[in-house]
């Protein structure tokens, strides 16, 4: 059985993006012609070449004037493989309301905030809680803004995942993944 707990990782990516969009008001995700749906993806080398690819669904985000949480629950992945995609959501163990999600916040103050046409850079410290423990990683994203829409556009590579976070490293035959996960988020928010 080849299991998987390193792709809840990539919905930390997801809050960054949101958060940057964050301002006085109130934020929700945004899709249209010019703004395709969230895609919140991830990268692992797998054993003797075989990479893995994967994405989540259903991510949700919070503002507390503060704060910007992003949440995203374990039992969306999708690998492409159903059987691949079923192992790892129990090696998640999302049958156990402790570990459902993934949640990451951002302090709103430390993120950049383009003008109306303009786009910024930025690198911001998040804390992901993961299986019940919290890390603190940094995200590097761009933030472009057309009136109340922020495009969002980032990745982060999150080391050693498997020990910082407490969980068993996915290996088949003895031959397991590697320790580093790379993700990626393309996705919209909106000002309202």
């Amino acid at each position: 059985m080849f299991r998987f707990r390193h792709s809840s990782v990539v919905s930390a990516f997801g809050v960054l993006a949101v958060a940057l969009a964050a301002s006085a008001g109130t934020l929700r995700l945004h899709s249209d012609d010019q703004n395709p749906a969230p895609a919140l993806t991830f990268f692992v080398k797998g054993p003797v070449g075989f990479d893995i690819n994967g994405k989540f669904a259903g991510m949700k985000i919070s503002d507390d004037g503060t704060t910007v949480t992003f949440t995203a629950p374990l039992d969306t992945i999708s690998t492409g493989i159903g059987k691949r995609d079923k192992h790892a959501k129990e090696t998640f163990e999302v049958s156990n309301d402790k570990y459902k999600m993934v949640r990451v916040a951002v302090p709103k103050k430390s993120l950049k905030h383009p003008a109306d046409g303009k786009s910024e850079d930025g690198t911001v410290t998040a804390t992901v809680t993961l299986h019940g423990e919290t890390k603190s990683v940094p995200l590097s994203y761009k933030a472009t803004r057309t009136g109340d829409v922020y495009k969002i556009d980032g990745k982060f590579e999150l080391k050693n995942v498997w020990e910082g976070f407490k969980m068993t490293k996915p290996c088949m035959a003895m031959v397991c993944v590697k320790d580093d996960v790379k993700v990626a988020a393309k996705f919209s928010v909106k000002d309202l």
